[in-house]
């Protein structure tokens, strides 16, 4: 077992992915610390912000109400326990039940008095974090609370060194980063903006977005780096690149939301925690992971939790006019972020090709819910959009459909992968083949899934893998979630694309 561990070891640091964790991280982190040292020692404008808690209580009758995504470990368990010491009302956002249960009664045996209250979300699913809103509302009504919150931790965040897809097709680190807490934000800003006192949101970002120097300001170049077919999948610059968009999300959100509003201000806070030590190195080598984390511990830069997390209590419990800051390194300071997100959308050239093409409807399942007259963050939804296919052409009648229905042999199958431009192009889902041609942005040529292509693709989907071995049609050892997943898919197939006939 040893040796199999150094042998995945050594593949790995062979790989550029691991040199750019290696040296462009620590760079950035080290930079950060030498920005935070300069501005507060040598040129004395470290700007800090005491921790006002009181804002939250003196004009409530009830508790505030604060959402933590992420909270069953690391920043986010902390995170949860630091604000129920501060007398929030705890909502722990979290995917596993079993999880949320235990967090709840660890936290319960250490503060008796604490106010919790768990809800399951996966922030790769759109229909789990509709789901989700629906559950806060309601738990709101029953729990005879004023329909508000006051506070929204958008902490939770994995790093995957392979690729795996949401259920609804996109990339799930991308997903979980930051298009999960986009939706998510977005859907309960009603809530916020329906606060009796100012509310806040805090999106937890990485001293990692100091490493996107790059990004080009062209939408092609970033559906290629970041939805293609990848030879070496880079999970290192998707990493880096979701804690970039989720930062410029929140400069957004301050210029609309606090900067933008006359009245129901929300007030919106970037916080970097540094490294800590947490479980979100799982999936790295573990003689890599211990070796990084012996060496940050031996320089003093890996923290723990409890440690880490100060950066974000600090940005949740800043004074109410505080808002479009980055908060970094604790006791309440904050420094500038990279330059290129500081300054994005200063950038007409830009924001000319970035955002040509706006987006006002995301055409998924339920994320219509989040286009309102005062929810229009038309960079940001330009960006998002990127990660969203158009919605398809109508489908003809099934009648039609099932007039025209062939069979075709997994050979005659390949003849449909998109490489012929005059040849429609097909994916076969437990022996359905399905015309996808709609979305040849995804699975033609350079698309995102252009491997599932002319193949049937039901192991693939069933385990949201790019595999190639994946990429077939057996279901045999597949668990009970991934015959939901494949499910799932199956319906959102049949919505979108018509079945044109059947494997044999």
């Amino acid at each position: 077992m040893m040796i199999e561990e150094l042998g995945t070891a050594v593949s790995f640091v062979c790989s550029i992915q691991f040199w750019r964790m290696a040296v462009l991280w620590n760079i950035s982190l080290v930079y950060s610390y030498i920005r935070l040292w300069f501005d507060e020692i040598v040129f004395k404008k470290c700007l800090r912000y005491p921790r006002c808690s009181d804002q939250y209580h003196a004009e409530m009758t009830k508790r505030p109400v604060c959402v933590v995504t992420g909270p069953t470990s690391g920043l986010g368990r902390a995170a949860a326990e630091a604000l129920a010491r501060e007398g929030f009302c705890v909502v722990l956002a979290g995917i596993s039940t079993d999880l949320l249960s235990k967090t709840v009664e660890e936290i319960k045996e250490q503060q008796p008095d604490a106010h919790l209250k768990a809800i399951e979300v996966d922030l790769s699913s759109f229909q789990s974090i509709l789901k989700f809103k629906n559950s806060l509302r309601q738990w709101l009504v029953d729990a005879d609370m004023h329909p508000s919150i006051q506070l929204l931790i958008n902490n939770a965040g994995i790093l995957e060194t392979s690729t795996k897809l949401t259920i609804e097709g996109y990339e799930r680190m991308m997903g979980t980063n930051y298009i999960g807490p986009f939706l998510l934000t977005n859907l309960l800003l009603p809530l916020l903006k329906s606060s009796s006192i100012p509310s806040r949101i805090v999106n937890v970002t990485s001293f990692t977005h100091r490493c996107v120097s790059n990004l080009q300001p062209g939408e092609e170049i970033l559906i290629e780096n970041y939805s293609a077919g990848w030879k070496q999948f880079p999970f290192a610059r998707i990493y880096e690149c979701s804690k970039f968009f989720i930062l410029l999300f929140s400069y957004q959100l301050h210029q609309q939301l606090f900067l933008g509003e006359k009245s129901h201000r929300v007030s919106v806070i970037a916080a970097d925690p540094g490294v800590v030590h947490t479980n979100i190195m799982r999936e790295v080598p573990l003689p890599l992971s211990l070796l990084a984390t012996t060496l940050l511990r031996s320089l003093g830069l890996l923290q723990s939790p409890e440690i880490g997390v100060q950066s974000i209590i600090d940005a949740a419990l800043a004074p109410p006019g505080v808002s479009g800051v980055y908060f970094f390194g604790g006791k309440g300071r904050t420094i500038n972020s990279s330059a290129l997100s500081w300054h994005f959308n200063k950038k007409p050239a830009c924001i000319l090709l970035l955002f040509t093409k706006l987006k006002t409807v995301l055409h998924s399942v339920g994320v219509a819910e989040l286009i309102t007259p005062t929810t229009n963050h038309s960079s940001l939804f330009t960006l998002h959009s990127l990660f969203i296919p158009s919605k398809p052409p109508k489908k003809q009648s099934n009648k039609t459909e099932q007039n025209k229905e062939m069979e075709l042999s997994s050979d005659q199958l390949k003849q449909f992968d998109g490489t012929d431009p005059n040849k429609p192009i097909y994916v076969a889902i437990k022996g359905r083949i399905f015309d996808v041609s709609s979305g040849k942005s995804f699975y033609g040529p350079g698309g995102s899934y252009c491997s599932f292509a002319g193949r049937d693709a039901t192991r693939a989907l069933a385990k949201m893998s790019k595999n190639e071995e994946d990429i077939c049609a057996s279901i045999d050892g597949l668990t009970e979630k991934e015959l939901g997943v494949l499910s799932d898919w199956e319906k959102k197939f049949e919505a979108k694309y018509p079945i044109v006939g059947r494997v044999v």
